[in-house]
């Protein structure tokens, strides 16, 4: 009876043992995963061992010009906003792809880059010569309520496993300015720059 007892006492801490480890597990992978993050603001330079990135400009626009610049075709148009963010990026080493990007909000939701078909502009090269500023462009595509807060995080590995870097930037935009910025977003925005 002993025994019995003994081996259940035993059994049931091994179980609680285990059950702590697995919740231990995903912050664990977590931390693996997760890039070392270099962080800045909107102008100016950020450094990190991989590669330099500055956002200069940040735009947001309730439809994008589709087709070419001469084209009558209708806009490609959002239930939300469409936050486009341009700067300049310059390896510090070797060649490198800066493909992945995503914008963060302060709630804690993340949106991936937006590619939308039909598109008109290129969104500049994602590969990056070392030592010679490149410019750089990425859209996405949120709920306006999203907005203020939101940083974006640009890094080089699709799949963000360490040791690569990322840059992550915060974008400035209070509560006022989100509002601002809502009212005044750009229609048929082209996103090589210009507004039809």
């Amino acid at each position: 009876m002993l025994v019995r007892g003994g081996a259940g006492v035993v059994g049931c801490a091994l179980l609680a043992a285990a059950m702590w480890f697995h919740s231990l597990k995903p912050r664990l992978e977590a931390d693996v995963l997760d890039p070392i993050r270099a962080s800045g603001k909107v102008g100016k330079v950020i450094s990190n061992p991989d590669f330099k990135l500055q956002i200069e400009r940040v735009v947001v626009a309730r439809s994008l010009k589709q087709g070419i610049s001469s084209s009558t075709q209708a806009p490609v148009g959002t239930e939300g906003v469409f936050v486009v963010v341009s700067g300049r990026a310059m390896s510090q080493k070797e060649p490198l792809s800066l493909n992945t990007a995503i914008l963060e909000t302060r709630d804690g939701y993340t949106y991936k880059k937006a590619q939308r078909p039909g598109v008109y502009g290129g969104l500049g090269p994602s590969d990056f010569p070392p030592l010679l500023w490149n410019k750089l462009d990425f859209y996405f595509e949120i709920p306006k309520d999203r907005l203020a807060g939101a940083r974006v995080v640009v890094g080089r590995s699709g799949l963000f496993l360490a040791p690569d870097a990322a840059t992550e930037v915060d974008l400035g935009i209070s509560g006022a300015r989100a509002e601002e910025m809502i009212r005044g977003a750009a229609q048929n925005y082209d996103l090589s720059g210009r507004r039809s």
